[in-house]
């Protein structure tokens, strides 16, 4: 289509009409505009002498006239080809007889499937091109914005996407000018014919490009890729190359950006290479390598301090990055900037992107299985739900033994546009017996344009899978006559259907049983539940989920021990039986809910029992005993404990270790000699490797905790014995926190005037039973991997470069300086944590220390403030019971000011 631009003669003209030009600048696909130019003088030859701009998008060809007579024309083509993707912007200058005429160009869309328009016109004030280019659906990436030195290489692979159900192949591709040479990628079979084939929806490495910087400059190239599926042979893609060589001594990254592609939230994490030339004439010694700005829990990067030769032309891996979708929950995370940082203080940064899709292909787990005692099986139709933001078009559906499941009605692509639900495909079983063979593993996979799933088809047998806080039976121990008491049993439904509960009883005229309520879990969530009256009661338990009862023992009117059975059955002709007992006398031994509180492994908790008697006499106090056994302990008080009628009385102290339950699994406290204890050791002297030991132990931690954080575990069964009767039983709970040996509080240094020190001390103690080695040292010396741990502290926008040289650890005092025992301590300390650790060097990073049980010693902590800035830092406080805890600080420098004169007439010197 031709676009009018009208001249006049003068220097000025005015504005012409805007033209529209129909385009589809996806990256990679060349545009063409044939542009008119008319010379509107009626008695002077018009002389057009150059086109010139200072764009790589924009492209122009020669006048096809370079003189222009009186009232006639000429034109020259425009091409707008690409190079990046997104808003692009430049001049074209048109150089006439008349004068110099910049040529306006500009998008009136967004990047729409295919669809982009562009304005072109010969203003006197606009001096801007525009375009936008957009990724094309074949998912070329611009090969540019690689910068290498002089005789560097740059080896970029050629990715390609096939967005189309059936399979294409690629059937010419060839690059422009004789230094960019291509060849196939190192991992493809060459002799196999299938490099350049590509499966529906599949992205691949089709070619490897070869580019050496011979010569100084700027180095820019095309190259063209025509695959099968192309309309006419006239079709084709263009891809950008434009490559940066340099003569400079320096740091270069031969990599343009790290593109981790398109990925589903629910993927595995990929993994890139990232690498550095040294074009330097001394070795480089790469001190980190890090996400530049704030953290990004989605990325993680694995780096050793190395030293990288000079070479030229020797490319050197200094870190893997990792990309997790599933933490890149905020739109943030998926792009940003690697800064790599040499002990000389250059730095090179690299950019990293990807694309993540947030959804999931759902769809009804219960069509997947079978009943193992059904005599007949129809086929069952298999729909997915479309939870994507964008369409899925699934285009392969295969079972991995078709001689016993029979895929049927699956013979075309379908397409599901975001929130639809679509039948795609119905399964027929051939041979029900073999289905069931644990020993066969079927699977049916369904393969769409966004991701692959692959669905487990399981047999069941319908039956419930029964749990108690106590195992073999429940022992109510004993009540009194007239009273209540109540204990529980869940059902846990492991099968793929819901499950009718039919009845539900017992054989004791005093037992009743009483479906509690239901809710999605497994038997550890029973010994989790604080609100059992806020389940939902229902007949059917669903996949997944758990359904409690109740056996309440109401108001026995008969001295003795007495047995019963609860039982419970459902639709799928199963009887499930739960045996109790408990015993009844006149009067009762109780005592309130016995809670240990702000527990953690590491620390011996301890409790008064008082215990409350209904009877008229006194009772002995012979034991306690629990369910699991030696999980607790008693110490009486006095040696033989009375318990007096009619009142509470105080007979002793009952101990839990809670390590009894985890062992070796402890979510906090870690021995030297422990597994732990030993990586612990060796990371003594930080740097990177010190830092990525201290964040596995720390996560892992952190892991176990979270299995039992923020519940309440009431599974420990203790009985009360006395000289009459025995059997009493109360009820235990346990509360698990995660300990802190610091303040969360961040510490504040008062204002100090620039030259003079504030010293500050922060206390640190030992919450546990056992005690601990803790070495405290400042973010400045820890290395890079500080930046992982303080997500809680509220951070973000602290200058931490001003305080990378105020803030020093100066020692450990045994008490506050404010008492008269303050004694410094460090030496002693120091030597003491090298003995227990068994090392004998001396120079060991930060202050080392070690805390008896229960003790609190002060970290010495100064600000001496170099510049007007507030200053920040963070400190970490390495230890055997959480791994790792971290303090922020904070100091802000004054202006000296000296006062002059009487009160009415003051003279300030600064």
């Amino acid at each position: 289509m031709l676009t009018k631009c009208s001249l006049f003669s003068g220097i000025a003209p005015p504005i012409s009409k805007w033209g529209y030009v129909d385009a589809a600048t996806h990256v990679g696909v060349p545009r063409l505009g044939v542009v008119r130019v008319d010379n509107r003088l009626k008695n002077e030859n018009l002389k057009l002498i150059s086109i010139s701009g200072n764009t790589v998008h924009f492209h122009s060809s020669f006048f096809a006239d370079k003189v222009i007579g009186p009232e006639s024309n000429t034109t020259f083509e425009v091409v707008f080809l690409s190079r990046v993707e997104g808003l692009v912007e430049s001049n074209l200058y048109i150089h006439t007889s008349k004068g110099l005429f910049k040529y306006y160009v500009r998008n009136e869309f967004t990047c729409l499937p295919i669809h982009l328009r562009f304005v072109y016109a010969i203003p006197d004030l606009l001096d801007v091109s525009w375009g936008l280019g957009c990724r094309t659906a074949y998912r070329l990436k611009p090969l540019v914005g690689a910068r290498i030195p002089v005789n560097g290489s740059y080896e970029p692979l050629i990715m390609m996407h096939n967005t189309h159900d059936t399979r294409i192949q690629v059937v010419e591709m060839f690059s422009s000018g004789a230094d960019f040479h291509l060849q196939l990628p190192d991992e493809v079979e060459k002799d196999t014919g299938s490099a350049w084939a590509i499966d529906p929806f599949e992205t691949k490495p089709v070619m490897k490009g070869s580019f050496l910087g011979k010569a100084d400059g700027n180095h820019t190239g095309f190259i063209k890729i025509r695959v099968n599926s192309t309309a006419s042979s006239s079709e084709y893609l263009l891809l950008p190359v434009e490559v940066q060589v340099s003569s400079e001594p320096g740091m270069y990254s031969p990599q343009d950006s790290l593109d981790f592609g398109l990925l589903v939230q629910s993927d595995k994490p990929k993994t890139l290479s990232l690498f550095i030339i040294n074009a330097e004439r001394r070795p480089v010694n790469i001190q980190s390598v890090s996400v530049k700005g704030p953290p990004n829990p989605a990325v993680k990067i694995e780096f050793r301090p190395l030293v990288i030769e000079p070479d030229n032309s020797v490319s050197t891996v200094v870190a893997l990055v990792t990309f997790d979708p599933s933490l890149a929950q905020d739109p943030k995370y998926s792009h940003g900037m690697i800064q790599i940082l040499s002990e000389c203080g250059k730095t090179v940064t690299v950019p990293f992107r990807a694309t993540v899709m947030h959804g999931e292909l759902e769809y009804n787990a219960s069509s997947l299985g079978f009943f193992v005692k059904s005599d007949h099986i129809p086929p069952r139709n298999f729909s997915v739900l479309n939870n994507f933001s964008a369409t899925v078009a699934i285009y392969h559906v295969a079972v991995s033994h078709p001689d016993l499941v029979q895929v049927n009605s699956f013979n075309q692509t379908h397409i599901i546009p975001p929130g639809e639900q679509k039948t795609i495909f119905s399964m027929k079983i051939q041979r029900k017996r073999e289905i069931c063979d644990t020993r066969n593993k079927i699977e049916v996979t369904v393969k769409s344009n966004i991701t692959n799933i692959k669905l487990p088809l399981t047999c069941y047998d319908g039956k419930l899978q029964m749990h108690m806080f106590e195992n073999g039976e429940i022992d109510c121990g004993r009540i009194e006559m007239y009273s209540t008491h109540t204990e529980y049993f869940s059902l846990e439904n492991k099968n793929p259907v819901e499950i009718r509960l039919k009845s539900w009883g017992s054989n004791s005229s005093w037992g009743h049983v009483e479906l509690v309520g239901m809710q999605k879990g497994v038997k550890e969530d029973l010994e989790r539940i604080k609100e059992f009256d806020s389940l939902k009661k229902s007949l059917f338990l669903q996949p997944g989920h758990m359904a409690v009862f109740s056996i309440d023992v109401r108001r026995p009117t008969t001295e003795g021990t007495f047995f019963g059975e609860a039982y419970v059955t459902t639709d799928h002709n199963q009887t499930l039986r739960v045996p109790f007992r408990f015993a009844v006398s006149k009067g009762s031994v109780y005592a309130d809910t016995f809670v240990f509180d702000k527990v953690f492994p590491g620390k011996i908790s301890c409790e008064k029992l008082y215990l409350g008697s209904s009877y008229n006499r006194t009772l002995l106090l012979h034991g306690i005993r629990s369910r699991p056994q030696n999980l607790l302990w008693f110490t009486p008080s006095p040696s033989d404990p009375e318990i007096l009628p009619m009142r509470r009385s105080y007979v002793g102290k009952i101990h839990f270790d809670p390590r009894k339950f985890c062992d070796a699994d402890c979510y906090t406290g870690f021995t030297m000699e422990s597994t732990f204890g030993k990586l612990w050791t060796k990371a003594v002297r930080l740097g990177w490797e010190g830092g990525e030991v201290d964040w596995d132990i720390f996560s892992t931690l952190q892991k176990r905790f979270e299995f039992v954080s923020d519940t309440t575990v009431s599974n420990i069964s203790v009985w009360v014995d006395t000289n009459e009767v025995g059997g009493y039983k109360i009820l235990t709970q346990v509360n698990y926190i995660w300990p802190r040996v610091s303040s969360l509080r961040p510490v504040l240094f008062p204002l100090t005037a620039l030259g003079n020190e504030s010293i500050v001390e922060i206390p640190v103690s030992n919450p546990s039973s056992f005690p601990l080695v803790v070495q405290a040292t400042l973010a400045s010396d820890y290395g890079p991997q500080w930046t992982k741990y303080p997500s809680g502290l509220n951070i973000n926008g602290w200058n931490f470069s001003a305080g990378e040289n105020a803030f020093k650890l100066s020692g450990v005092l045994s008490s506050s300086s404010q008492q008269n025992s303050s004694t410094e301590i460090s030496e002693i300390q120091s030597q003491l944590f090298r003995e227990i650790l068994g090392l004998k060097d001396k120079s060991l990073p930060g202050v080392s220390f070690v805390l008896p049980p229960g003790a609190k010693f002060f970290l010495r902590t100064s600000f001496r403030p170099h510049s007007k800035d507030i200053a920040n830092t963070v400190i970490l406080l390495r230890n055997n019971l959480t791994g790792i805890e971290v303090i922020s600080a904070k100091g802000r420098a004054a202006r000296r000011q000296w006062e002059v004169g009487t009160q009415d007439q003051l003279c300030y010197f600064n």
